[in-house]
């Protein structure tokens, strides 16, 4: 094997990859909002402009439009029974804008809108349903990635070169971009390795299964 030596671009490298990894985790997980112009769309339009007028239901439909906001998005802030929350952007088709109420709460030109269950028809609930899944797992995906590479990165600390780093957690290979995995591999003339002493990842408590079954897993979905 050729030698690797550590350097910072060799960590910066790693650090890109595992949140390139990251990043093809959270796009697998991806729920877009319902295309404008369908029908789930104008029923959650019209559940977000039935929120906006909740401290004065009575006013829907009623107010000129010159008492009125107009807006290409809104930010939805969906608000479940538990109180749990995460917001939403709804854009709108030009000819076909929010004209909201006006709010001393809203600082931006993008209204914010909070959605109580209450103001939810059934379409509208089964969407967030299956968005609050898809978002616990998006969180599960930010979170293990973002602990691989703080893992990976106090290991490599570890390590003067990327031979002994390997050598010790054949993991982390999964981890090194390319370039540096076919320098690894080179035939090499055989040098006398300094001693060292050296943290291995049991030492590190580094979970090597979680290491490679993460990118498994990001290889399975890259091919598809």
């Amino acid at each position: 094997m050729a030698y690797v030596r550590k350097t910072d671009t060799l960590i910066y490298d790693i650090k890109a990859k595992v949140r390139e990894m990251k990043q093809s985790a959270l796009n697998s997980y991806d729920h877009p909002t319902p295309e404008i112009g369908t029908p789930l769309y104008k029923t959650m339009k019209d559940d977000i402009i039935k929120a906006a007028y909740a401290s004065a239901p009575e006013l829907l439909g009623k107010l000129p439009d010159d008492m009125l906001q107009r807006a290409d998005s809104v930010s939805a802030k969906f608000i479940d029974e538990n109180e749990k929350h995460f917001t939403v952007e709804f854009s709108s088709a030009s000819h076909d804008r929010f004209y909201l109420p006006y709010s001393r709460k809203s600082k931006s030109y993008v209204p914010n809108v909070c959605i109580e269950p209450k103001h939810c028809s059934p379409d509208t609930q089964a969407w967030l349903d299956e968005e609050s899944v898809f978002n616990k797992k998006r969180f599960d995906a930010k979170k293990k990635f973002e602990s691989i590479e703080y893992q990976i990165v106090n290991y490599m600390d570890q390590h003067a070169s990327l031979n002994t780093a390997v050598k010790d957690m054949p993991e982390l290979e999964l981890y090194v971009p390319s370039q540096y995995v076919t320098k690894l591999h080179a035939a090499n003339e055989p040098r006398t390795a300094k001693k060292q002493k050296v943290n291995t990842a049991e030492a590190l408590d580094i979970d090597v299964n979680v290491l490679a079954s993460a990118a498994i897993a990001h290889r399975i979905t890259s091919t598809n």
